[in-house]
């Protein structure tokens, strides 16, 4: 009997292939040539990323990294919405030391702090991990820092202030050039937590004085913006971006019982407004009442555009 070869379309292939799992991905590498090369594009990871967060539904969207209710890894995965804690198995593993800290996440990207002052940049979908160089000066102890990704160049960029005395220096680093900065100013040291957040191109850092303060991975040029009430002043209240695109302030009364969620939202000309969530929308958001990290699942390289 006569057998008939189908073929589909290079765009058709594509994409299929553009709304598969990344280890599924990862392995369809050995197809062929072509579907490596692909599957290894810049474009094709960036469409892949934006249907990763787009098509699943936003319970699925979520990969609970470690848990833990600091931002000190304690080994542990969990695959959301499952409750099953297994032991993580990935090269990190070699790197991640008891004070071993997270900066942030991005776009897929992990950033991890180790004492006094290395980072790595930890992609675990595909299970790849850099050290970055260290930033050229002397000084070692790490004061403020932050992860995000610079939407205008393409760059992913770790912010640092180091400390030694009354001597301070702002690096940031850049994935485009695989290096380091030095910026001309480092803003306050008055934080309630070291590492900032990020959301919509910036970092944002909790102030003991009622402020939040901004730094612009474009313009590289500190602001400030307001909490949504006074009375949101001292260790009771946190930050939490997930989609960054959105940033929370979590705020919580002296028995620790969660009293108000604000979101931050951007209007015309980058002007902010608040607005405090319900009870019934602050279940959409995934576990307000830890600090877990969180990761979409993405085929991002944290510095090359290909994958090795």
């Amino acid at each position: 009997m006569d057998t008939e070869t189908l073929y589909l379309p290079e765009d058709i292939i594509q994409e299929i292939l553009s709304y598969l799992p990344v280890k599924t991905l990862l392995r369809f590498r050995c197809v062929s040539k072509s579907w490596y090369c692909l599957i290894g594009s810049n474009r094709f990871i960036k469409t892949h990323l934006l249907k990763s967060k787009t098509h699943l539904p936003r319970h699925e969207r979520w990969q609970n990294i470690f848990m833990s209710n600091s931002k000190n890894p304690n080994l542990l995965f969990k695959r959301c919405p499952h409750d099953d804690l297994i032991p993580i198995d990935d090269p990190i593993n070699h790197h991640l030391i008891r004070g071993s800290k997270f900066v942030g996440h991005i776009n897929g990207l992990v950033c991890i702090r180790n004492l006094p002052a290395l980072f790595f940049l930890w992609n675990p979908a595909t299970r790849i991990s850099i050290q970055l160089t260290k930033p050229d000066c002397e000084l070692e102890c790490i004061v403020k820092s932050g992860f995000g990704w610079d939407p205008q160049s393409d760059a992913y960029k770790v912010f640092a202030v180091l400390s030694k005395k009354k001597i301070r220096v702002s690096k940031i680093y850049s994935s485009k050039t695989n290096a380091w900065k030095t910026v001309e100013q480092h803003g306050s040291l008055d934080l309630v937590d070291v590492d900032g957040e990020f959301s919509n191109g910036r970092i944002h850092w909790l102030l003991r004085n009622g402020w939040i303060e901004t730094f612009d991975l474009r313009s590289e040029v500190f602001g400030r913006i307001e909490l949504p009430t006074k009375q949101m002043v001292g260790d009771h209240i946190w930050l939490k971006s997930w989609t960054q695109c959105d940033l929370c302030v979590v705020y919580y009364d002296s028995d620790k019982k969660m009293r108000e969620v604000w979101l931050i939202l951007l209007e015309l000309g980058e002007k902010q407004s608040w607005f405090e969530l319900e009870l019934d929308m602050r279940a959409c958001l995934p576990y307000f009442k830890s600090k877990p990290c969180y990761c979409i699942e993405s085929l991002m390289p944290p510095v090359s555009h290909k994958i090795t």
